[in-house]
């Protein structure tokens, strides 16, 4: 990792102000680590195996760039579009069936790669409403059934 932190010392060449935590290379280690194996390429064909075995080049990179984004509050126009690909429910079922499909949205590597990176950076700060229970951290379907019988009074 020493070599990877002079290589990226080595790259930056600007001042970091104090408000602006910089994205440094341990972290998009630490990130890239994280990424689940074997999803869908996203927009532009780049999977995750790409940036996971792209070395230690590609994420210096890649810290700069998130660096910069995170520096001037831009975020790309590719990184808010995702593909949305039906997904069968039952494999087993009617294909025919519109009602045997969901839809999933394939957004690119890299944007999920960012938003990992602010999700770790910041994610201490972020919080949702109590009313919030899809897509939440330590909340199930149970839990969501229980919060809205007890708050409509049904036991």
């Amino acid at each position: 990792m020493v070599t990877l932190n002079i290589i990226f010392d080595d790259r930056i060449n600007y001042q970091q102000e104090e408000s602006t935590p910089l994205v440094d290379i341990n972290l998009m280690q630490d990130c890239v680590n994280d990424l689940k194996n074997n999803k869908a390429a996203g927009f532009g064909g780049i999977s995750k195996e790409h940036i996971r075995h792209g070395g230690v080049h590609l994420l210096v990179h890649l810290c700069l760039l998130f660096n910069a984004m995170i520096k001037h509050s831009f975020m790309p126009t590719d990184f808010c579009f995702g593909m949305i690909e039906p997904l069968l429910k039952d494999k087993h079922g009617d294909t025919s069936r519109l009602d045997m499909y969901r839809g999933i949205t394939v957004s690119s590597a890299i944007s999920k790669l960012f938003e990992a990176v602010l999700v770790s950076m910041f994610g201490d700060h972020l919080q949702s409403s109590d009313l919030q229970l899809g897509f939440k951290r330590n909340n199930s379907c149970s839990y969501a059934i229980f919060t809205s019988m007890s708050r409509s009074g049904v036991s």
